[in-house]
């Protein structure tokens, strides 16, 4: 069976010099197997504390980074804008999110008629959003949510690796997720 290691790291390891070197800091954070074949295979999300990973291969596979970062749609913007750092609560659910970005993909708040894409971590979110209004600390009916969760959020292209290949990779900590795809 081919597999991949993917090892967590929280900083580069130093020479005698004090001087970084292209390689984690021992112990790893984490270190997760993943079986690969013909299909995609999720990694779990990193630590918190990740900023680097180190992946191993004995077979030929891609290697994709994904944000773990999700967006719910909304629509009907208020006068008042959701801005990264709010936390928003539903209006009859009770689900709440800390918004970590906005998307404006029509409209605009100033004309009440905003709509487009909140992104927040999975990790973030608690309860399940309803198509319903949601409020902010400061504000009520600030928007309207149309789904709870979509998909991902923004991945980046896919990296060939070869048979017995090493390779050493800077992420964003807490929200990035290695997907192996076999060749």
């Amino acid at each position: 069976m081919a597999v991949a290691f993917v090892s967590e790291y929280a900083s580069l390891a130093t020479d005698a010099a004090g001087n970084a070197v292209a390689t984690g800091q021992e112990p790893a954070i984490a270190v997760q197997t993943l079986s690969i074949g013909g299909t995609s295979v999720a990694s779990s999300a990193f630590n918190d504390l990740t900023r680097f990973v180190l992946i191993h291969t004995d077979a030929i596979c891609h290697v994709r980074f994904d944000r773990a970062y999700r967006s719910m749609a909304f629509t009907s913007g208020g006068t008042a804008a959701v801005a990264a750092g709010d936390t928003i609560t539903g209006a009859t659910s009770s689900a709440t999110a800390f918004i970590r970005e906005v998307r404006l993909t029509s409209g605009s708040w100033a004309g009440g008629d905003a709509a487009g894409f909140l992104i927040f971590k999975s990790t973030d979110k608690t309860g399940t959003f309803q198509s319903e209004n949601v409020n902010t600390a400061s504000q009520n009916n600030i928007a309207t949510v149309v789904v709870d969760v979509a998909a991902p959020v923004a991945t980046s292209s896919y990296s060939r690796m070869a048979a017995g290949e090493t390779r050493f990779y800077g992420v964003s900590p807490g929200d990035a997720v290695a997907v192996i795809t076999g060749v």
